[in-house]
């Protein structure tokens, strides 16, 4: 349950981190979340853009959120993104499937073992120019991973990729694309069909709302 001493920590990569003004319009959809939760929820953002689970283990991020997490506490996790790029490309991000179930199997337990409660998503959706992005059948395995791993270890998981494909799927490109950074007038960003602007970022934070309401798990009660 949600109390004066709850908090939500978001474990995450690149479309759920925290950007500061000068990167504007490009915003995590976690900077979002805020906006939806109780008076009393605090959220505390430690997602990190360009991060798979294996190098936000090995940076030490995960043991700072553990070392700030009291009972009762949510802990969002979503990855996939940068655990999919192949060995040769980067290789510090690459993680294989097996390695990438067992650590969202260890958080699980150590989020468990501080008396917090772990909530998996899947991925937003990396998109092109007239599709989906051409690795999407790989983001898809990552994907399906997770929701594994969830089942297996009992853990509450809402699958984030499928309900906004659900969603967006019904909108012309030309719409999709102007949630995303392709349209945000910078010219290094013109073919950025993944990361999200300003009012993408708070249309995927209304999706995990509406989710975790959907299933009734425990973080819903931390939302409006």
């Amino acid at each position: 349950m949600c109390n004066d001493r709850t908090d939500i920590f978001l474990a995450g990569d690149s479309t759920m981190c925290f950007y500061t003004a000068d990167r504007a319009p490009l915003t995590g959809w976690g900077m979002m979340l805020p906006r939806f939760c109780r008076e009393n929820v605090r959220v505390h953002n430690h997602a990190q853009g360009g991060y798979s689970t294996k190098s936000f283990q090995r940076s030490g991020w995960f043991d700072r959120l553990l070392n700030e997490l009291r009972p009762g506490d949510h802990v969002v996790i979503q990855f996939g993104h940068n655990d999919k790029h192949p060995a040769d490309y980067r290789p510090l991000a690459h993680t294989e499937i097996d390695e990438f179930s067992e650590n969202l199997r260890r958080w699980i337990s150590l989020v468990r073992e501080l008396g917090a409660v772990p909530t998996l998503s899947t991925t937003t959706i990396e998109w092109a120019e007239n599709g989906l992005d051409k690795t999407a059948p790989l983001l898809a395995k990552y994907n399906a991973a997770l929701l594994d791993v969830a089942r297996e270890c009992g853990a509450d998981a809402v699958d984030l990729n499928s309900y906004a494909y659900s969603e967006l799927s019904k909108l012309p490109m030309a719409e999709i694309h102007q949630y995303h950074m392709a349209t945000s007038g910078l010219e290094d960003k013109a073919d950025d069909f993944c990361h999200l602007k300003n009012n993408g970022a708070e249309l995927y934070a209304s999706y995990f709302v509406e989710l975790c309401r959907r299933q009734n798990i425990a973080i819903s009660t931390c939302f409006k």
